[in-house]
């Protein structure tokens, strides 16, 4: 779950299930890489964090920081929420 705060107080996005646990080294990396580029592209915070949270979930079933970073492609097929 990540959470955010503005000027209407505190939102809590929906957790995304990983599919399963096999490396955890990239994925908080992942997950601000992807909410920063989400956001650089004009994207609502709330969209942003969603789909940064989809990339956290994703790395995390892969090996490795590299070969576990996904393409937008890749995620076709993450689940959106738990």
């Amino acid at each position: 779950m990540a959470l955010t705060c503005d000027s209407a107080g505190l939102t809590a996005a929906a957790a995304v299930p990983a599919t399963e646990f096999v490396d955890t080294t990239v994925a908080g990396d992942a997950f601000t890489a992807a909410l920063a580029v989400e956001l650089a592209g004009g994207r609502s915070v709330p969209h942003a964090v969603g789909f940064a949270a989809r990339v956290g979930a994703y790395t995390v079933a892969h090996h490795g920081a590299l070969p576990g970073l996904p393409h937008r492609a890749d995620l076709d097929h993450q689940p959106t929420q738990a």
